[in-house]
Formats: structure tokens, sequence, C-alpha cells
């Protein structure tokens, strides 16, 4: 999990005076292994990047600068077939060994449509000096997330990937947006485009947003799921596509530079991920299973017999929720806007625990979404 942050000023309007120093400060639970300030020499675009590095430990820091400013890359997340798209576009002078490189030979050949070619979860950003344009992108399923707001229109536009710091910039005033409190009652949160606050907008998933020299800014959808590509005649054509599906799309998540734990909860979905993780892992992999005081549902003992087929590198992790309401501040801190979702708190506490461990760690999040229901 890294973080990014922009200010992008049209032609024609005043210089930036948007803080930089505190956009980067308050993401900076996001990327702990380095910060980064840009102002390019047009003063038209600033960015701001906090990294928490996973691949290319050493030349992978951001913003991605190509000579003479002409254009800037950052990117949170990852791009998980980068080693394939980085042999097919071999020809690019790189400057990092790292996944998000790739997207500026891409961008070269397919323009805007270079998104097409990723596979992955991230929140991008791509600025084009010659053509003063901005490009931001959030994946298919919105997994990284992506804010923008406009300071007035045809103003300056800033972006980032959580909303506190486009507050931080000075250049939006945090309100709630009245209009959208009916919105969250009915569905528990509040949809994309929209947010909690008056003129902060989400990205929505498998959207891309582009901001002209103008201000203007054109958001289009680039993708949405169609008819399979193969078919399906029996239950043990599915049983055997998807195995091959799993088995592909862990070898590409695991592909890091730090040590890939998975947490493994006993169930299906995590199950299967360990499985086909512990086969493909060079090393045993790390696993672990939450288990919290004083809870009449305890899945460890399943969880430790997948452990114990597969050798992993098991830990149980005690988790006390008994200091809900203490938690509860810097839990809205993080999640900024109301979710109406009980599975928000443990998680919160997972986290807190498995991060002492691990930088990394797969799951079964969207498993039950991706197989409508258990």
């Amino acid at each position: 999990m890294c973080g990014l942050a922009g200010i992008f000023r049209p032609d024609g309007q005043p210089p930036i005076t948007g803080d930089l120093d505190a956009m980067a400060h308050i993401m900076r639970h996001r990327g702990p292994d380095g910060t980064e300030i840009y102002r390019h020499p047009n003063d038209k675009y600033h960015a701001v990047f906090n990294r928490l590095a996973i691949i290319d430990l050493e030349t992978g820091d951001q913003p991605i600068v190509e000579e003479n400013g002409r254009r800037i890359l950052m990117g949170n997340g990852e791009i998980y077939n980068y080693v394939e798209l980085r042999q097919d576009e071999n020809a690019y002078p790189y400057q990092t060994k790292g996944d998000m490189e790739v997207v500026l030979p891409l961008a070269t050949r397919y323009g805007i449509d270079f998104v097409d070619h990723l596979e992955g979860m991230y929140g991008l950003s791509l600025y084009e000096a010659e053509d003063h344009r901005l490009t931001l992108v959030r994946d298919r399923f919105g997994i990284k997330p992506l804010y923008w707001a406009q300071s007035k229109p045809g103003g300056c536009v800033i972006f980032a990937s959580e909303i506190k710091a486009i507050f931080a910039s000075g250049l939006i005033e945090p309100e709630i947006d009245s209009d959208m409190v009916p919105t969250y009652l009915a569905h528990g949160y509040v949809p994309a485009p929209e947010t909690i606050f008056k003129g902060i907008h989400k990205l929505p998933p498998a959207h891309r947003a582009v901001v002209n020299r103008g201000g203007q800014v054109l958001i289009e959808r680039y993708w949405r799921g169609g008819q399979a590509s193969t078919s399906i005649h029996s239950a043990n054509d599915a049983v055997e596509q998807l195995d091959d599906l799993l088995s592909r799309s862990i070898a590409q998540q695991l592909r890091s530079d730090v040590p890939v734990g998975a947490l493994l909860s006993g169930g299906l979905d995590s199950g299967l991920i360990v499985a086909h993780a512990a086969k493909q892992s060079s090393r045993p992999l790390k696993t672990f299973t939450v288990r919290f005081q004083g809870a009449r549902v305890d899945e460890s003992p399943l969880a430790q017999q997948v452990a114990e087929r597969y050798e992993t590198d098991h830990h149980l992790l005690e988790v006390s929720a008994s200091d809900v309401v203490q938690d509860l501040p810097k839990l809205a801190w993080f999640m900024e806007e109301p979710s109406n979702d009980a599975s928000v708190y443990p998680n919160y506490l997972i986290e807190q625990v498995l991060g002492s461990h691990v930088r990394v760690a797969l799951n079964g999040t969207g498993g039950d979404e991706l197989f409508a229901g258990y």
C-alpha cells in the first residue's frame, strides 16, 4: 500500500498554492519507506508519493520522471503481469526494475488505452507535459482507492489516494454533502462517483479520468465484464478452468521482493489460496489465523489442518475486541467515509496485528461476491 497525490493547474490559472508537505504527512502511514515531493519545472503539476517498498527495493522510488519531465508516473498497488509486459516492451530505457514503469512504454504505444493491457490492482496517475494532460486510472474492481476534486470550475484538480490528503492541500474545505446522507442511509455506503463530502469524488472502478490543459475533466469507463471466451460443458470443465485461473493469478501475486504471507480462516476461499500459494512458493508460506478472544466461533482448528497439509509456517494471532470504543475514532480516521459493514472493525484489528509480521498478505476477500455467495 502506497499513497499518491498531486495538483494539476490548468492553463491561465494562478500558481499552485497547495500544501504538498501536509499532503505527504497525512498519508505517511501508507508509505513508511520514503516520501518524494516533485514540482514540475512548468509549475503546473506537483506530485507527492509515499512508498511502501514491495517490488524493486533499490530503484523503485516514485514518482518516475522521464528526461526533462516529459512524463511523470505514479502508481499505488501492483501490476501483476509486469514481467511479461516488460519483456514485450524491452526497447524502453527503464530507470527501475519494478512493475509500474511499464506503463510508460505502453502509453507511448497505445495512448490512454494502456490500461487495457494491465492486470492488477492499482490507482495510477500519468502527467504528460507536452500536452499538459493528466490521466487518472483505477483498477477494474476498484481495489485501490483514488479520489479527486476541483478547486472551482476550470480550476486546479487535486487527486489523492485518501480524501484527507485533498483536504490537507488547503485548496478544498471539508463539508458534508447533505444530499448524500439519504444515499448512505439507503445503501450503507455512498456509491461512486460521489462521497459523503461535498466536491470530493471517487474515481469509479474500471474508469479513467482525463484532465485537459483547460481543466475539463472527462471520465469514462474503460472496461466492463463480458461473455467468457471459453466454453464450459461440464462441472469438470469448470473445476479445471477455475483451478488454472487461480493458479496463474496467485503465481503473479506472489511476485515480491519481500516475504508474502496469507490469511487463513479455515474457509474455502482462503484455503484455496493457501493451497496454490504453498505449492508455488520457493520457501514455506507464512500463514496467519486470527482468533478473537471470547468469540463463540473458532475456525482455528480448521485452519491448522490446512496449514499442516501444506506445511506452512503457521501463526495463530490472538486479537482482543475489548478496546472497541477507544479504537473507533482512529478507525473513522482511516475509513474517512461511513460504512455500514460490521466486518470493518475486526479487519482493522487483524491488520494491526498482521502488520508486525509481513508486508504482503493474500486473502480471500471478495470470494463470496465473485462466487455469488457461499
